[in-house]
């Protein structure tokens, strides 16, 4: 014997004395005060086998066994009345387990919860208890005694009353408290006919057989054979193997709180309450209508009742049990398995399984009509917003490959400045641009005159995404062919016109256009209401070029505009840029400014050290406006 065998019945040792204890104190005083015929007693106790077998499993049928043993050991019964007395209560404690979790048993660890589990609980304890009474009426007449259809009744009685009475309401409080004992998986595939079914069927016929000759006169010869034959008929069932689904012992907690749990909890526990008031009420009525009664035909009387009562009250639950789950339970769980699946089963064959539900309930006119009929809804709801959303996202898919395309098309018509800076000797321009949307409506430029110099601008259309950039386009191309005027204000000038002509929509941009002579260093150039751009010397500070030659392009026509003059210092460098950098935001909502812009640009080296600490400035936050520069740098 392995290490793990003897923990296994060192553990079961305690549950065994324990029952054993619990049972032989218990059936003591029956034995004593309650014996109605030789050999056959109130036993209030015949609970016990049945809640410790459920329990505990072998141990508590070993333990039943054991206890009844030392029971009528002690009341003085012979030792054969012992022996058949204590293989009769582990039948007892046994029988209900092996056939709870062998028998329609995929469930069974889930502890009567609905109507079909209270039903298979009530057959099982019905059945076992025939063959239970079967087998002490046998040892009954065996050991001479010949009260037999008394002492069966009375057997029967006993043992199928009070495991309803007292063991079911125990047994539903502990499913909840403690886990009960499970018996082992078989390792191969258990096969779907068990020998062990047909042959507990042919013992409890042979049990009804029996009695049926009992009652007529019985030898203890017969009776002798009908123990031993269907004692191991019965020992042969206990081998049934184990059937159940393992994966539901998860589900234990959540299932004993349903409805159908709570509900079939509680029309059990007032059964077995009407149950009790009634016995009650028929013993007060029996005492006083006949107060000679003897103890037997009182005892009987009650039985009577007690059989008939729980039997039909019994039936009425279960009814009733069964029309609740029909009316409640089963459309909650079709409702909640329409819920669950409704995305992964596809909503179009969901949505057609509802609609048919919903017909099927509507009829009712009761609450669970309305709750279908408004999930129903529901989900025609969401499967017409979810197509309306795949045409949505389809639609935005479309413009953003279309955006895209068109920023790919708004960057190549920005002037490539490397080229450019091989033309120039002593200059170098930088540029960049870098919208806030897939589109954006800055600019800048940078071209030849036909005379040599040099043109630089920067723009800014108000507004963002696909109109500001098609209205930067009209004006790039507007800026670059008047660039033959060779005048910045004229450039300007005949810009606005054009741009201001049908323009209904009243957008405009902001433009700071110059021309330098790249030989003299001198640079003409206005201001169309744009930023101010910074210029600065070698080893001096700053200069902001705060001249405004006149408004923005595009808001009225004949407008005319102002030139100013400067010429660029050698090792000099001028910035220009759009209102995206000084107007840069952070998660504080503070302005980056030109103040920072100025600090950083007599620190700054390359156009990239602003742009970096504009983003170090702005932290997280998202870009706001289109962030656009053109650096010129004069050696």
């Amino acid at each position: 014997m392995d290490s793990c065998t003897q923990q296994k019945y060192l553990a079961a040792l305690p549950k065994i004395l324990l029952t054993a204890l619990l049972y032989g104190l218990s059936i003591i005083p029956g034995k004593m005060l309650l014996m109605l015929v030789p050999g056959a007693e109130v036993r209030f106790a015949a609970c016990i086998p049945v809640i410790t077998g459920f329990l505990w499993g072998p141990a508590g049928a070993i333990g039943s066994a054991l206890g009844n043993f030392i029971g009528d050991f002690y009341s003085g019964d012979a030792l054969f009345v012992c022996f058949w007395g204590a293989l009769c209560n582990f039948f007892l404690a046994f029988l209900p387990y092996k056939l709870w979790y062998g028998v329609r048993a995929s469930h069974a660890p889930l502890f009567i919860y609905d109507t079909q589990s209270c039903i298979k609980f009530f057959a099982i304890i019905f059945v076992t208890a025939l063959n239970f009474a079967a087998l002490l009426t046998g040892i009954t007449i065996s050991a001479g005694m010949l009260e037999n259809s008394r002492s069966f009744f009375i057997f029967f009685s006993s043992n199928f009353n009070f495991p309803l009475l007292f063991g079911l309401p125990i047994l539903l409080y502990l499913r909840r408290q403690v886990n009960f004992s499970l018996p082992s998986l078989p390792q191969t595939a258990v096969p779907k006919r068990s020998w062990q079914i047909y042959i507990f069927a042919f013992a409890s016929l042979s049990s009804i057989g029996f009695l049926l000759y009992a009652f007529n006169g019985a030898t203890a010869e017969v009776a002798l054979a009908f123990l031993v034959i269907n004692a191991l008929l019965l020992a042969y069932v206990c081998t049934l193997p184990a059937a159940y689904d393992p994966t539901l012992l998860g589900l234990q907690p959540k299932n004993y709180h349903s409805i159908s749990a709570k509900a079939t909890s509680l029309l059990m526990l007032l059964a077995v309450a009407i149950i009790c008031f009634t016995i009650l009420l028929a013993y007060f009525i029996q005492r006083k209508a006949f107060p000679d009664e003897a103890g037997l035909s009182l005892w009987q009387s009650l039985f009577t009742t007690l059989l008939i009562s729980s039997n039909i009250i019994f039936l009425a639950i279960f009814l009733l049990l069964h029309r609740m789950e029909q009316a409640l339970v089963l459309p909650l769980r079709q409702l909640t398995h329409a819920a669950t699946t409704l995305v992964s089963s596809g909503y179009l064959e969901q949505q057609q399984h509802c609609q048919q539900i919903a017909k099927a309930y509507e009829k009712n006119q009761d609450e669970i009509s309305d709750l279908w009929v408004s999930f129903n809804q529901m989900s025609c709801d969401i499967r017409s917003y979810i197509d309306n959303m795949a045409a949505a996202i389809a639609e935005k898919e479309n413009i953003a490959a279309q955006l895209s395309v068109a920023s790919q098309i708004q960057q190549s018509i920005l002037p490539d400045t490397a080229p450019i800076n091989q033309q120039l000797k002593n200059y170098t321009v930088t540029a960049g641009m870098f919208p806030a949307k897939e589109v954006g409506g800055d600019m800048y430029d940078c071209f030849f005159l036909p005379d040599g110099r040099l043109a630089i601008l920067i723009a800014d259309v108000s507004g963002k995404g696909m109109p500001a950039a098609l209205f930067m386009m009209a004006a790039k191309t507007l800026l670059k062919s008047n660039g033959s005027l060779g005048d910045p204000a004229k450039i300007l000038s005949a810009a606005n016109d054009s741009l201001a002509e049908n323009n209904t929509n009243m957008m405009f941009v902001t433009v700071w256009l110059g021309i330098v002579d790249l030989v003299s260093g001198k640079m003409v150039y206005a201001n169309a209401g744009h930023n101010y751009p910074l210029l600065q010397e070698e080893n001096k500070p700053g200069v902001w070029l705060r001249q405004r030659s006149g408004p923005a392009l595009g808001i009225i026509t004949g407008r005319t505009y102002k030139n100013y003059e400067l010429t660029l210092p050698f090792n000099s460098k001028l910035l220009l840029y759009t209102d995206g950098i000084t107007e840069a935001e952070n998660p504080r909502k503070e302005f980056y400014g030109e103040q920072r812009l100025e600090q950083r640009f007599q620190r700054a080296h390359i156009p990239e050290d602003i742009l970096f600490s504009v983003l170090e400035f702005a932290e997280d936050s998202p870009q706001s406006d289109d962030i656009t520069f053109l650096w010129l740098s004069r050696k």
